[in-house]
Parts: structure tokens; sequence; C-alpha cells
């Protein structure tokens, strides 16, 4: 009996994770520089069946600082679409949905994408991901977290060791916040 218990629960946490999942998706898979990605999304969180229009807007990160535009949605069923044309030096992006002047931010992980290059995640898109946690995502209703920022940063300097000093004042103040023994 207890087993069956526990084999439901697992089931109904199974399920909810899966939808959960699905609210938000992109392609092409790991888009370039350049690229023009398209997003499919369906309201979830705090405008989840709002009667209210959702609107969208769309922050590039890019080697000359942020660009910020209005993004276009289309709406089919509950589900809404639009195209991103990605800057060619842009390296992440994030999207932030509202509705009623309330966001969706996603169950505070909020909606981006990595840029790639080669195959892997594009030089400073993960740096921009940890500044996403730290600053920038306060934009589109995420609270900062120092724990993903800084689990991010960590993932650049792997793929960017040469990077190192310039990312060091983040990291180390970082560090120091998640990791006190460490640091």
């Amino acid at each position: 009996m207890i087993t069956r218990k526990l084999l439901l629960i697992l089931l109904v946490l199974v399920a909810v994770n899966a939808s959960a999942q699905t609210n938000f998706s992109f392609s092409p898979e790991k888009p370039k520089p350049g690229d023009i990605i398209t997003i499919t999304y369906e309201p979830a969180g705090d405008i989840a069946n709002t009667i209210k229009p959702v609107e969208a807007a769309v922050y590039q990160s890019t080697s000359k600082g942020n660009k910020a535009d209005d993004l276009v949605l289309a709406k089919i069923a509950k589900k809404y679409s639009a195209t991103i044309q990605t800057d060619t030096g842009a390296n992440f992006v994030y999207i932030g949905f509202s509705a009623d002047k309330k966001f969706d931010n996603n169950y505070n992980s909020g909606y981006w994408i990595q840029l790639y290059d080669h195959g892997k995640e594009r030089k400073g898109s993960n740096y921009n991901l940890a500044i996403f946690y730290l600053y920038m995502g306060s934009s589109v209703g995420v609270e900062r977290n120092n724990e993903k920022a800084f689990a991010a940063i960590e993932k650049e300097i792997t793929l960017y060791p040469e990077n190192k000093k310039v990312y060091a004042d983040n990291y180390f103040r970082l560090l120091k916040t998640v990791k006190k023994d460490d640091a």
C-alpha cells in the first residue's frame, strides 16, 4: 500500500515537472549570433489564465551593452509565438513576459537563451547569465540568486579560462557569499 502511494506521488511530481517545462520553447536548439530564433510561450505563474493582453520584451547582451526591444507576440489558441532576430554581436538573450504589470518569472529562473559558437556557449554568455541572476533579471520579475549566478560564472571561467581576470571581482564576491569556507 505504501509503495502504491509513493509511486502515485512520484508520478504526480513527474507530471507537474513535465508540464512546467513545456510552457516555453525555442528553435533552433543551439542558436548562433545573427540567427532568427522562434519562440513559443504559454502563460504561467502569475499571469496564467489571464484575460489581460500578454506583452513581451526581449533583451540582448552584446559586447557594446544591452539592447531592449518589444517583442510582437502572435496568439494561437492558448500559446504565443514570436521571432527574435539576434544581433551578430550578441551572446545572451532574455525575455520578459507580463500582463497587467505582473511578470511570469518562470519560478524565479526567468526565460533566457544562450547563443553558441562552435558547439559551446559563446564567450561571455555564461557571464551574462550570472549578471542576469544578479541584476538584469529584476527587470523581468526575477529575484536575485547568488547561487545560480556563481554556478554560471564558474562555468564561464571553465569554458574560457583566459578571461578569469576579467571576471575576478564578481567571482570572488560571489565566492565569499555562496561558499564562505572556500573563500
